[in-house]
């Protein structure tokens, strides 16, 4: 029988919980052991098996947080010309509008791909200017493949017989993606009625655009909220780290991740 140091050995690293570093080494009963502490450092305001949430300020968990493979940066929007890119990120989902677009671009560069976000129930602004019904998403960094739109109902179809010059191809057949791709323009009603009103970001809302950028296991939401990207996340399999500054909004975050997370329509 191999003796069981050696076999722990051989293991594949496991993550730190806290900041993602992998395991160097096991304990004899086979739990990771790693080389680093998270002593004194900001405790956990909730925690699973997948997602963390610091009832913090991020400029003060920044520090111990690792490189994001999806940051969600969703401020209130009047806060973007005071927001410092602190955290990391291999891809941004950046939320604002047109009046606070160059704090953005000013911090993350040129976007990747720009999306708005649609909705019926508008803001209304002033006798001089119209209701606000979208919001303005830019993407940067890398992304997945964009087909993770509704479920295709095309069968495949015949595209008839071509040729190049006098070579004959034969009959050619367009097979469909199992999924349509992601449109630039997203219609998704705002949550009226949630915890947190209006602010809250709609799940199936969140849940599009995660899917076709996650890359990567880790996300992180510096403005946490009431923790809709953190459920998505943890509902595609994801690690998700929370950050929110309003004690309220923690707790229902916490709540949500709590409940057992059936998928994602």
């Amino acid at each position: 029988m191999t003796p069981l140091h050696l076999y722990n050995n051989r293991r594949s690293p496991v993550p730190c919980f806290s900041c993602g570093k992998a395991s160097t080494s096991w304990f004899p009963d086979g739990s990771p052991s790693y080389d680093h502490s998270h002593a004194g450092e900001p405790s956990a305001y909730y925690r699973d098996d997948a997602v963390t949430i610091y009832h913090s300020d991020y400029r003060d968990v920044a520090g111990i947080l690792p490189t994001a493979d999806v940051l969600v940066m969703d401020p209130p929007f009047d806060e973007w010309k005071t927001v410092e890119a602190v955290i990391d990120g291999q891809t941004v989902i950046a939320f604002t509008t047109w009046q606070h677009r160059d704090a953005v671009t000013a911090l993350y560069g040129r976007p990747r791909a720009e999306l708005v976000w649609t909705f019926a129930d508008g803001r209304w602004v002033s006798h001089e200017l119209p209701r606000i019904t979208h919001e303005t998403i830019l993407v940067f960094g890398k992304t997945g493949s964009a087909y993770v739109g509704a479920v295709t109902e095309q069968r495949p179809t015949s595209k008839g017989k071509s040729s190049i010059g006098r070579d004959s191809l034969g009959p050619r057949t367009y097979t469909p993606h199992d999924r349509k791709s992601i449109d630039s323009v997203l219609s998704f009603p705002r949550n009226v009625s949630a915890p947190l009103g209006v602010w809250s970001k709609p799940l199936p809302l969140m849940a599009r655009l995660i899917e076709w950028v996650a890359t990567g296991p880790l996300l992180i939401d510096p403005f946490a909220g009431s923790g809709t990207s953190l459920v998505v996340a943890k509902a595609l399999g994801m690690r998700a780290i929370g950050v929110e500054v309003n004690e309220a909004a923690c707790e229902i975050a916490a709540n949500r991740c709590r409940q057992e997370v059936l998928g994602l329509a």
